[in-house]
């Protein structure tokens, strides 16, 4: 075991500032102050130590302490407690990944809890969460939490503290760390942070708030209440509130004296009248005096029955607080139509939430949290399991744990009036496993999400609204018995966009998909369709939104009972794509089970497939991607049709895929990078497998990608087989490219080649590339070390190595030969076969390192 000589170098200082008549402050206060703070080191936490002469106090670990070293948990020994400094024993190699307190972090993921137990004087048992990164075996750890200190005079009767991000910033939940940089950015979460239990000490509260450190935009609100619900509401100054990692900033203190009295829902009995009320168009009893209808505490909703708020209208909002409903059997969702605001309502785990799916002939979405939103959803948490089921479907329908549609009305009509721009979604998590399962579907297209069915845009051009910072947690599995319809199937939504053809208007509509990230396995396992569209992906099937900062970490499996007879699309992330995707990655395993199969197929590691119906020209970019989650496709059978298979996409293409009419706009695919395996295994079928693209068709460009991953292609009985280290069919530029994963094929008379298949008759440029790969193939094959197939009229040029050379590393080998001088400088070893229509490979610059 090593020893790790940990140092926590962290001081926590205690800051005042100036007192204003109305108690608010700016976050931001400049003069020090020593405070004298008593401390219970006995407590399982690190604490804050005495002031130090120039003001500064130390955190000192506490008894019980437990450090995660690259995941391996450590305690702290008690020779080290009240120190700041200890040495660790762990089997850990560097590179070296600590953090504190080992309970609320799993991996690069931290869980912190709405609700912080009060300490008298000093922060909450675990909010002084502390990260560290090196690559020796010193280290120092650092604070991610900065604390915001409130003394409260005549608090006799104070319980509680409630701080509020007024910007709506999440200030706990879920949050990704960034080990190297010490910093975290939230994953999902609520805007609220509640200390319970206060207790004041001759009529004196000293409150600290453990707050994310980082930036809000409109500063906080706290609020303090007692034990009969009266509250006392202050702000911090609201411009440009910076809260400083390892900082207590000591706000002027605050003299308790009610000035509203909250009403609050804490029973089943209040829940049931508040949905009466609202349903009778006049909840008014229910709305404190900031204007919210709030929870008190968990609601216990055994034995009873709750019905539907109808109509949420849209200056309303709804705030659970982080409380929680329990014990809930749900028929439907607690919100029919929701145009205000829903936040911070948590669905227990202890709910038995079947829900049976309308069969009436209108369109009807379903959601727990709510069925359709038009309005702002935020903080919501799903912790229960929830099942769909139906018997026949003969019309649209969206389905998902926390909403069913965003951005549209329950009848899904889509036009101005019955969707809006603006309709968001954040911070929002589900954590239960969701299954759908239906017998006939008939009609309409279904939209089914793990969290939310689809999010429908404004008819207008907007990219206001959109889903952004959620998480889902939860398995998810679609069973159709009997299935003819278009579908989208997404780990996170269902569809963002309704699929084409879009009944009422030319364009295509865009939103936002940001920070999003599905942890859950997401499967198909019903009948094949028998209709050209169906989309798959571990974040979202069918997307016509912006992807930014998007992750997959689940497996996305296809698995049909039968053959499959018509186009499908699979993608570690997204099924069909229509516009930009930045920073998206995929970890989990793609794959498409043993199955038969009579149409093409388009399976990616990242997306499936790209298609544009927009009439104005619009370059989409696909840029900063990357797969490492492995890519299997078996087909048992098949008939001889396409098959495109990619490590990072699937088929990147100009034409639609179904009836080849032209797409106006280009794909740009830069800084991408594939290190997952591509194992593919096809009997009488065509693949065209690459380790960036199946496809890259009519003049995308592809720059400063690379391919680590192996590429393992089987396929018994097919006559024509396309594979390459970048992209098999390969009508594009490919600039700064590395192909460094092996190679392996086993059938004769394929294409073979290092950085494409085939070319078709298109102008091509290729500059800059680097090949370094182990290429295994039998007798017969058609290779070319650049590229090997091409079809070129005398009137097109392919040129290679004009403006910077292909360089070929002298490690790459070919059926376990190492390439040599003359190898490279046969043509015939660097294009397989030229088909003769007047053009040729024209190579100007190549070089073997």
């Amino acid at each position: 075991m090593k020893k790790l000589s940990i140092i926590v170098g962290l001081a926590l200082v205690m800051l005042t500032a100036a007192c204003s008549k109305d108690a608010t402050s700016d976050i931001n206060p400049s003069l020090k102050t020593l405070l004298g703070v008593n401390i219970d080191n006995s407590q399982s936490r690190t604490y804050i130590g005495e002031a130090e002469a120039d003001g500064t106090y130390p955190v000192l670990w506490s008894a019980g302490d437990k450090v995660l070293v690259n995941g391996e948990v450590v305690a702290v020994a008690d020779e080290f407690v009240g120190k700041n400094n200890l040495t660790l024993e762990a089997t850990a190699a560097a590179e070296y990944k600590l953090a504190y307190p080992a309970e609320l972090i799993d991996g690069d993921v931290l869980t912190i809890s709405e609700v912080q137990e009060f300490v008298e004087g000093s922060f909450a048992v675990g909010s002084g969460v502390l990260v560290g990164y090196s690559k020796t075996e010193d280290i120092m750890l650092k604070n991610l939490y900065g604390y915001l200190k409130f003394t409260v005079a005549n608090a006799a009767d104070v319980n509680r503290v409630t701080v509020v991000a007024n910007g709506g910033e999440a200030l706990s939940g879920t949050y990704a760390i960034n080990f190297e940089a010490a910093t975290i950015a939230p994953l999902a979460g609520k805007d609220l942070i509640r200390v319970t239990d206060v207790v004041a000490t001759n009529g004196v509260a000293t409150v600290v708030v453990a707050v994310p450190a980082g930036d809000y935009s409109k500063g906080f609100t706290v609020k303090v209440a007692d034990k009969t619900n009266g509250v006392m509401t202050k702000s911090l100054k609201a411009a440009g509130a910076t809260v400083e990692a390892g900082v207590v900033y000591a706000m002027p203190q605050l003299t308790y004296a009610a000035t509203a009295t909250e009403t609050l829902i804490c029973s089943a009995a209040d829940l049931q009248a508040f949905i009466a009320a609202a349903n009778g168009g006049d909840f008014s009893a229910y709305v404190s005096a900031d204007g919210q209808v709030k929870l008190g505490a968990d609601i216990n909703l055994a034995g009873k029955t709750i019905g539907q708020i109808n109509n949420w209208p849209a200056e309303a909002v709804f705030n659970g607080q982080g409380f929680a409903l329990k014990n809930w059997t749900a028929t439907q969702g607690l919100f029919r139509e929701n145009y205000g605001t829903i936040k911070n309502l948590v669905i227990d785990e202890s709910c038995t939430l079947n829900i049976a799916l309308p069969t009436a002939a209108a369109a009807n979405p379903s959601g727990i949290i709510a069925d359709a939103s038009l309005g702002l959803v935020s903080g919501c948490v799903n912790n229960a399991d929830v099942k769909f089921s139906a018997g026949t479907i003969s019309k649209d329908r969206c389905i998902g744990a926390i909403v069913g549609v965003i951005g549209c009305k329950t009848n899904l009509t889509h036009n101005a009036a019955n969707t809006n721009k603006d309709a968001r979604v954040e911070n929002c998590v589900n954590n239960g496993d969701v299954t759908v399962e239906i017998n006939t579907y008939s009609g309409g297209w279904p939209h089914l999400g793990a969290m939310f069915g689809a999010y429908y845009p404004h008819i207008e051009k907007s990219e206001v609204g959109g889903v952004y910072n959620c998480v889902n947690n939860g398995d998810f599995t679609v069973t159709i018995t009997n299935h003819t319809m278009p579908t989208a199937i997404g780990g996170i939504v269902g569809g963002m966009g309704k699929m084409y053809p879009y009944p009422d208007y030319n364009s295509l509509i865009y939103s936002n998909m940001e920070n999003c990230v599905n942890n859950g396995d997401v499967t198909y396992n019903g009948a094949p369709i028998t209709d050209n569209r169906f989309y798959m992906g571990g974040v979202v099937g069918y997307c016509s939104a912006n992807l930014t900062s998007v992750t997959n970490n689940g497996n996305v499996t296809y698995a049909p009972n039968a053959a499959a007879t018509k186009i499908f699309s699979l993608g570690g992330v997204v099924g069909m794509f229509t516009a930009n995707l930045r920073d998206v990655h995929n970890t989990g395993v793609v794959k498409v089970d043993n199955i038969t199969t009579s149409a093409a197929s388009n399976v990616g590691g990242v997306a499936a497939v790209n298609s544009n119906k927009n009439t104005t020209a619009m370059a989409i970019v696909v840029d900063g991607c990357t797969n490492s989650g492995e890519v299997n496709v078996t087909y048992a059978a098949g008939n001889n049709s396409w098959q495109f298979i990619g490590g990072l996409l699937g088929n990147i293409h100009k034409g639609s895929p179904f009836n080849g009419s032209q797409m106006a706009g280009l794909v740009a695919v830069t800084n991408c990078k594939n290190s997952g395996a591509v194992n593919v295994t096809i009997n009488n079928a065509r693949p065209l497998v690459g380790g960036i693209a199946g496809q890259f068709e009519k003049g995308n460009p592809c720059e400063n990608c690379v391919n680590e991953g192996a590429l393992v292609v089987s396929a018994a009985g097919s006559t024509e087989a396309y594979v390459a280290g970048i992209s098999a069919t390969s009508n594009l530029n490919f600039v700064n490219c590395q192909s460094l994963g092996s190679i392996t094929t086993t059938g004769q008379n394929w294409f073979v080649g290092g950085l494409g298949a085939r070319l078709n008759d298109t102008a091509v440029a290729w500059d800059g590339c680097v090949i370094d790969c182990d290429f295994v193939y039998p007798q017969g094959t058609k290779f070319g070390l650049l590229l090997a197939d091409t079809w070129i009229s005398a009137d097109k040029t392919a040129i290679v190595g004009a403006n910077s050379p292909i360089v070929v590393k002298k490690t790459t080998t070919v059926n376990g030969v190492a390439v040599t001088e003359a190898f490279v400088e046969e043509h015939s070893n660097l294009l397989g076969r030229n088909q003769g229509k007047g053009g040729d490979l024209t190579i100007e610059g190549l070089e073997l390192q």
